[in-house]
């Protein structure tokens, strides 16, 4: 049995009894007020998970978006993961962001208490780091 699959990924007939799903029609991740809804992949009792003294921090995914920061002159994509803290210091959430054009350069990174508050630290320095780089090549 596979783990749980990706959002957007919809299961095969050979992996399932039952007739497979079929995606909705429409924009997959709007709703009808026209704003985004992500469906949950799979739900897991972290109570149920035991992490030893070896496993010194945890998380788990609770959201994840795309974002496209344009400056004019200077344009990057970022790919943000929110996470909610399983175990370890913080506090309680944390976002981190990729750059698709530069996977291994800056990752802004924002924590709060909640998930959203953290994704809006994390764009806020994705933001601000943008922005520095377009004022130091003089635009």
């Amino acid at each position: 049995m596979r783990s749980s699959p990706s959002i957007g990924c919809w299961p095969t007939a050979s992996a399932s009894t039952h007739s497979p799903r079929r995606p909705p029609s429409g924009p997959a991740l709007r709703g009808a007020s026209g704003a985004w809804q992500i469906r949950p992949v799979a739900s897991l009792d972290w109570s149920r998970v035991t992490f030893t003294e070896h496993m010194t921090e945890a998380a788990a995914v609770v959201g994840e978006c795309d974002v496209v920061l344009d400056f004019g002159s200077e344009r990057a994509t970022y790919v943000v993961k929110v996470y909610r803290s399983l175990k370890g210091a913080g506090e309680g959430f944390f976002a981190v962001g990729t750059s698709r054009e530069d996977p291994e350069g800056f990752r802004p990174v924002g924590d709060a208490g909640t998930p959203e508050e953290a994704l809006q630290a994390c764009l806020n320095a994705a933001g601000v780091y943008l922005r520095r780089r377009v004022k130091q090549a003089g635009g």
